[in-house]
């Protein structure tokens, strides 16, 4: 950032506490734009992502939210494991635009058709004004595994059924590089506890499905 910021209008912003969603509740305030984009550090995204992703929301005001197509990459998908979870309605078998009573969501990586979806994660674009009625949740701490996923959602139930939407037009792809990742046995319990957060405050109905 401080090798370009001669040259574009970036300021860095730096957050004493070690949590990925309260610098984003932080900083947000901070942005003087209509939109914010988020992203991560292993992921990269074609040139024309931001532009596509603004043009579309200026022409569509119901829309709070957008996200693109993930690239897989080379990592052969694991047909077993999707097996064991559609068996035990943990997942499904194919990619799904829905949260599931497990919690579980699917990104898409094969569909080629515009979808409305209710929750959206990566390279995502959010209009500002989402953040004066919604936030991350605070009690995410280190990497805020999946707060992404929670924010989105809080959109969907609040906006309903046609403000967050699936563009495959736009197009990214996520490295998951092992370079600065948390241990082994943090990303589990992060895993583990911020999944239990999501299903018991977002998910959970008293339904004997769940």
């Amino acid at each position: 950032i401080k090798q370009f910021d001669w040259k574009l209008n970036i300021t860095l912003l730096y957050n004493e506490e070690k949590s990925g969603a309260k610098a984003r509740n932080k900083w947000i305030t901070h942005a003087e734009w209509e939109y914010i984009f988020f992203t991560d550090d292993d992921i990269t995204f074609d040139k024309k992502y931001i532009e596509t992703a603004i043009n579309f929301l200026d022409k569509n005001p119901s829309i709070q939210g957008i996200t693109g197509k993930e690239l897989l990459s080379e990592k052969k998908p694991n047909y077993i494991g999707k097996l064991i979870w559609w068996l035990f309605c943990i997942s499904t078998l194919s990619e799904s635009s829905k949260i599931l009573r497990s919690w579980h969501n699917t990104s898409y990586s094969s569909c080629n058709e515009e979808r409305f979806t209710q929750s959206i994660c990566w390279c995502s674009i959010i209009r500002k004004d989402i953040f004066n009625k919604i936030t991350f949740h605070d009690n995410f701490i280190k990497r805020s595994f999946g707060e992404d996923v929670f924010l989105s959602h809080r959109i969907y139930k609040q906006y309903w059924k046609q403000s967050l939407k699936y563009l495959p037009q736009l197009k990214y792809k996520h490295f998951h590089s092992p370079e600065g990742r948390l241990a082994n046995i943090s990303l589990i319990r992060m895993k583990i506890i911020y999944r239990y957060i999501f299903w018991k405050t977002e998910v959970y109905d008293n339904n004997i499905l769940n």
